[in-house]
């Protein structure tokens, strides 16, 4: 499968805000059904060394998992979190969803999202958030 060149424009537009920005954040606000999971990913193909956590709603974290699979350029691991007692287990990507995250929040567990590097900002009216961690 290719990617269409707004996809890819996307991409880099992305890959220039937050690589080029102090605040290394960006936010893909394209409308529905417009290929947003693919240049999520197409961002981490482009970021190779970074590590993402996404929050999604629960019934898209499978499927979150089977696209990276499939867009991914080189493997990705991919942990999908559950519960608040799963502990961070290294991976490339960290699924979870909208859910708990807030209950980690909520739970005082957000310093195990934060010791593992990510920058974590939550918005509740986003279908898909995207954070992309700097490396070390």
């Amino acid at each position: 499968m290719s990617l269409y060149k707004y996809q890819l424009d996307g991409i880099e537009k992305l890959f220039s805000i937050v690589t080029q920005r102090a605040e290394k954040a960006a936010m893909l606000c394209d409308p529905p059904g417009a290929g947003k999971t693919p240049q999520a990913i197409g961002l981490l193909n482009r970021l190779t060394g970074n590590s993402a956590l996404i929050i999604c709603p629960a019934s898209l974290k499978e499927n979150w998992s089977r696209e990276i699979k499939k867009w991914s350029t080189y493997p990705l691991s991919v942990q999908i979190l559950n519960s608040s007692s799963e502990k961070l287990d290294g991976s490339d990507v960290v699924i979870i969803s909208y859910n708990l995250a807030v209950r980690m929040v909520e739970d005082q567990r957000r310093s195990e999202i934060l010791r593992g590097g990510f920058r974590l900002f939550y918005n509740d009216r986003l279908s898909v958030a995207l954070f992309v961690k700097r490396s070390l």
